[in-house]
């Protein structure tokens, strides 16, 4: 059970984060070579409630994972915090949607040896980590569309199948006749390769979010959704830098509970430090 606690190891920095992000949103701070954080609008509004947080990952500096309690063999979901704490991580963030048992991923999902989930949807988008090919991208969101999810299986020890946001050819894949709002969690990868994990904290259609992402200085080439609403949620933890981000709301600021509504997730992905 998550204490408030959480308050304690999330304010260090908090204020002096959210400060600058507000004074030079926009620009990205460098909390360590290869791994850095800004914080953009999701539209006319600047209010901290609405800003889309994002954080950049050089996937040749920094290891990406995937966590699952399969692969613990733990029967206890957990929120990102812990996540980040069981596993030594810098960063976790959802991994993908799951089934109403709260433990199966609903698409396709492998970590090395392990098939966490043996199901194929018709998701058009597969996130592949770690290849086994020297000449493959370390990290890369493919189109099943464009690749087969097999070949794609066959090249990384991490593969996950998950909803689209944007094919590759920069094509925004949701219709703007979709008016149903909510928070996302999603990722991203952009022209140089580097994973992008974004918050949006504002409650928007997928088609506006999608606009608004391409629109901003990313470098966006494809993107996935992770998850959404209420379950949304990012934990940082690197060094003296720690923020938690959940549901819409900045975690510390929930009523006053220190995060205490967080959802405990099956799996995550995560980032550490490159042994």
């Amino acid at each position: 059970m998550i204490k408030n606690s959480f308050k304690d190891h999330i304010i260090f920095l908090f204020l002096l984060c959210i400060s600058c992000s507000f004074a030079s949103a926009g620009d990205w701070q460098t909390i360590e070579k290869g791994f850095e954080i800004a914080w953009f609008a999701s539209g006319d509004s600047s209010e901290e409630d609405s800003m889309i947080t994002v954080v950049r990952v050089n996937p040749k500096q920094y290891e990406l994972i995937f966590c699952s309690v399969s692969d613990s063999g733990d029967s206890e979901n957990l929120t990102t915090r812990q996540w980040c704490e069981q596993e030594g991580l810098l960063l976790a963030i959802n991994g993908g949607m799951f089934d109403t048992d709260y433990k199966t991923h609903i698409g396709f999902m492998k970590s090395g040896e392990i098939i966490n989930s043996k199901r194929r949807n018709k998701y058009k988008s597969a996130l592949a980590i770690n290849s086994i090919e020297a000449e493959q991208q370390a990290f890369k969101i493919y189109d099943l569309d464009s690749d087969s999810l097999d070949s794609i299986i066959s090249k990384y020890d991490y593969v996950m199948q998950n909803l689209r946001l944007i094919k590759r050819d920069l094509e925004n894949r949701w219709s703007p006749k979709k008016t149903r709002k909510w928070t996302e969690a999603a990722l991203a990868e952009d022209s140089a390769g580097n994973a992008l994990f974004i918050i949006c904290r504002k409650s928007m259609t997928m088609y506006d979010f999608n606009e608004r992402i391409l629109s901003l200085p990313l470098g966006i080439v494809a993107a996935q959704h992770l998850e959404g609403g209420v379950q949304t949620q990012m934990y940082i933890r690197f060094g003296e830098f720690k923020l938690g981000l959940s549901g819409g709301f900045e975690s510390r600021m929930m009523n006053g509970t220190g995060g205490d509504f967080l959802f405990k997730l099956p799996h995550v992905i995560g980032v550490r430090k490159v042994e």
